[in-house]
């Protein structure tokens, strides 16, 4: 099982799963909403704790919030993948029965 400390790292304190979750919410509520400054704000947020390569497409999805409205949500729906797969708990390997 892959680690999820190579997606994301708590280099921020309060950036926790249940942080991540809950800005994916806010960021989810954003696109709906065409907030976009929201949605830049939760970007640059996460993006304090990501590795790369996730870090580098969080702060390229805060950029695209001020050049391109209509592409930033779009890049946003393929992002929230990643980072509620750092997000999710951890799950114990059982064996078949």
């Amino acid at each position: 099982m892959k680690s999820r400390t190579s997606t994301i790292q708590t280099l921020a304190d309060d950036l926790t799963p249940d942080t991540i979750r809950q800005l994916c919410t806010g960021g989810d509520w954003a696109c709906a909403h065409g907030d976009l400054g929201a949605l830049r704000h939760v970007a640059q947020h996460l993006a304090a704790g990501a590795a790369e390569p996730l870090h580098r497409e969080l702060l390229d999805l805060a950029e695209l919030c001020l050049q391109d409205p209509y592409r930033a949500p779009t890049l946003w729906g393929h992002l929230t993948a990643q980072l509620s797969q750092a997000a999710a708990p951890a799950r114990l390997d059982r064996p078949a029965r």
